[in-house]
């Protein structure tokens, strides 16, 4: 094999995504664990990718899906702020220049979930993670 080709073959989706998470403890750093030993293989078609970063952070393809567990609550979600209820887990929505980033709402630790708009419809990628979330973190209240 070439040492091109060796190199193309060692990057795979492009090497492992460098995201970043805050520091957890306690019981979001459990949650958070559990749902990143829970993580499914693919998703929205896009298999799993090695991620450097701190805290629990998962990736998808290429461009990467990106999963941060333990961050905070989006500023922008509002008493009366939409609400999508994808196989039992509540998310806020934000359309962004990119893709569309989706926080779950009412769970006892928060979950944030990138998706590019290269990954049409976005909407794949929240039932795809939904069971993960649903046996690692607690609802604590449903959306309205």
């Amino acid at each position: 094999m070439s040492l091109a080709a060796t190199a193309l073959a060692a990057s795979g989706c492009g090497g492992a995504v460098d995201l970043d998470s805050p520091s957890l403890s306690g019981v979001a750093a459990t949650q958070c664990a559990d749902l990143a030993a829970a993580r499914p293989a693919s998703v929205a078609g896009a298999e799993s990718r090695d991620v450097d970063g701190s805290g629990v952070t998962l990736a998808w393809g290429d461009p990467p899906i990106t999963l941060r567990c333990g961050v905070p609550e989006p500023s922008s979600l509002q008493p009366g702020s939409r609400c999508d209820t994808v196989e039992r887990v509540d998310w806020f929505t934000t359309r962004t220049e990119d893709g569309y980033r989706f926080a779950t709402i009412g769970r006892s630790t928060t979950v944030d979930l990138f998706v590019p708009s290269e990954y049409d419809p976005a909407g794949d990628a929240l039932v795809d993670v939904a069971a993960a979330v649903r046996r690692s973190i607690p609802s604590v209240q449903r959306c309205l």
